[in-house]
């Protein structure tokens, strides 16, 4: 048993996906027959129930049909909310919005829709608000057949692109939304519970998407944000109304620990500029420094860079460090070693960070460069004079 199998009935209460809603589930039931439906779903005009076959035989047969209460009624909540949803939307941001596509599931709703900008949290706020507040106005939820035109001439709101029949089903929230639509809904907005916005973001050029939660959804992420608030408070050792003031000095006070630690880096790191020139090395009568420093950004190692520039008008300076994940490169050429010798920074720079897998370039006195592997560091500072060699139109080794 537990066979895959697909059945299609005379009649049907199941729902088939249709308008972004999920089709149902529950189980279909015989004297000797037990299939339970995973999904509905259509085939042109008919429904085809999709399950496993739990006990007895296909065969023609009367059949109970059971839909799954609360996966229907978490869909429904689900449904109802999109319509809220569209409705708010176009109060909030203008009567341009429609629908561009969705999904309703029990567990949570996506709503796609027509508009040029991103929601700032102010607007995101609003609608939120402006859907509970339905909510928990009660209002009842009706439907009822009619012609399409007369849905027009009175304002329904319709899927652009899609095609109706002639009689139609317009799906009404009081006087907060009329749409077209052949969907599971509550009978009341209060059943929906809870509306939570999770997330709106742009998924094409003019279209917009929002996830969102609704009912017993809503209601535990709620609680897991809850909780989380409750173990960041007692991390903290602040009450959970204290926290963004708790917070806020933490972060002042790891920005004034960071200036020292780099002021101090900084300081100590051109504080070594001696023991840097003194452990340069001559390469065809040019002084040439190449060392790994240990700094914690980028400024930092070109503040060292351009003061080792300073003193070593003659020569050369290569610089590297280790930053996060990455590698740096800072070459420095004196005035006397551009002008004499046609030395260029950017030249080498570029063939340095090549050993270590990575690129540079930049201005004659001073360049950069990245990437690559940070273990090959010492690899790459130690072709630094074979580089210079090079460059300099000596390929017959070092002196």
């Amino acid at each position: 048993m537990g066979d895959e199998v697909e059945l299609i009935l005379d009649r049907t209460p199941f729902y088939a996906e249709a308008g972004g809603q999920i089709g149902d589930q529950g189980q279909l039931i015989g004297e000797q027959l037990k299939v339970q439906i995973t999904d509905t779903i259509r085939s042109g005009k008919q429904i085809v129930h999709r399950g496993k076959l739990l006990q007895g035989q296909i065969g023609p047969e009367k059949l109970r049909a059971q839909v799954n209460p609360e996966y229907r009624k978490a869909t429904a909540r689900n449904h109802t909310a999109t319509h809220l949803l569209q409705a708010e939307l176009r109060h909030v941001l203008g009567t341009h919005v429609h629908q561009s596509g969705s999904l309703v599931t029990p567990q949570r709703l996506r709503f796609d829709f027509t508009h040029y900008t991103a929601m700032n949290p102010r607007e995101l706020r609003q609608v939120e608000a402006l859907v509970n507040e339905k909510i928990r106005q009660n209002l009842p939820v009706t439907d009822y057949l009619t012609s399409l035109q007369q849905a027009r001439d009175q304002g329904v709101i319709a899927l652009f692109g899609e095609k109706y029949e002639e009689r139609v089903r317009v799906v009404q929230v009081s006087d907060a939304s009329q749409e077209l639509c052949g969907g599971t809904h509550v009978a009341h907005t209060g059943e929906i519970g809870l509306f939570l916005i999770l997330s709106e973001s742009g998924i094409a050029a003019g279209i917009r998407r929002i996830e969102a939660l609704t009912g017993e959804a809503a209601y535990k992420h709620v609680q897991d944000q809850q909780k989380t608030i409750h173990q960041l408070a007692e991390m903290l050792k602040a009450a959970p109304d204290g926290l963004t003031e708790r917070v806020e000095k933490l972060l002042a006070a790891k920005g004034q620990l960071e200036k020292k630690l780099k002021d101090v880096t900084t300081q100590s790191a051109v504080t070594r500029l001696e023991d840097l020139l003194a452990s340069a090395r001559e390469v065809d009568r040019l002084p040439v420094v190449a060392a790994q420093v240990e700094v914690i950004d980028r400024v930092t190692l070109l503040k060292i860079a351009d003061s080792l520039r300073e003193k070593l008008s003659t020569g050369v300076g290569v610089l590297a460090a280790a930053i996060g994940e990455g590698t740096l490169f800072v070459a420095v050429v004196g005035e006397e070693a551009m002008a004499k010798r046609g030395l260029r920074a950017g030249d080498i720079v570029r063939d340095v960070a090549q050993v270590a897998g990575g690129k540079g370039g930049g201005k004659h006195h001073l360049a950069q460069g990245g990437g690559g592997d940070p273990s090959k560091l010492p690899q790459a500072l130690a072709a630094v004079p074979t580089i210079i060699q090079r460059l300099l139109g000596k390929d017959e080794g070092l002196p």
